[in-house]
């Protein structure tokens, strides 16, 4: 199985992909990100391409293709307008029948007003640390479900993360449709 992680960070998933006998090729712009990657990866004796640079510039000039497509916490980055562009750059990186996975920030549309209060502080705080150190644009948080059905992916799975038993993340796995 060939694998991609999309802003891989320390990656410790990709880390255990490779262990598993994936082929792995990881994209981050943080040089010392990548740094604690390959120390990990050399403790487990597995092997991953690896990749520094923009994602953008990754899908754009890559024409591999992967199984499965990795992106946690990666596309809160973008601002509203230009998140949906490198959505599709991502998605276009899946075989057919290729899957993709999405981690991030998560707001219940389906639940009191004080739960929604609690996970907009809890982006808000993220975001404001992002905006500091890495110059990140205000957005709101993604939704990621319609944009995904649109490219031709269906949602197949879906996780929520509680945080003091408050649904804070979620995580999506889609199936690429063939046609």
């Amino acid at each position: 199985m060939s694998v991609c992680f999309l802003g891989v960070g320390q990656g410790s998933e990709a880390v255990k992909a490779a262990e598993l006998g994936a082929h792995v090729t990881v994209i981050d712009t943080s040089q010392s990100m990548l740094d604690n990657f390959r120390q990990k990866l050399e403790l487990a004796d597995a092997g991953a391409i690896i990749y520094h640079g923009d994602v953008v510039d990754f899908c754009n000039e890559n024409k591999t293709m992967y199984d499965l497509v990795v992106s946690h916490f990666f596309l809160n980055v973008f601002a509203e307008n230009k998140m949906p562009i490198v959505l599709d750059d991502m998605l276009d990186l899946c075989l057919p029948q290729g899957k993709i996975v999405i981690g991030d920030f998560w707001l219940e549309e389906k639940t009191s007003k004080y739960v929604q209060r609690l996970q907009k502080i809890n982006w808000y705080l993220a975001l404001f640390i992002f905006r500091i150190f890495a110059a990140n644009s205000k957005h709101p948080i993604y939704v990621y479900d319609g944009l995904l059905e649109k490219s031709g992916f269906k949602v197949l799975k879906e996780n929520t993360f509680n945080v003091l038993g408050i649904p804070m993340y979620r995580s999506i796995v889609a199936l690429k449709s063939l046609g």
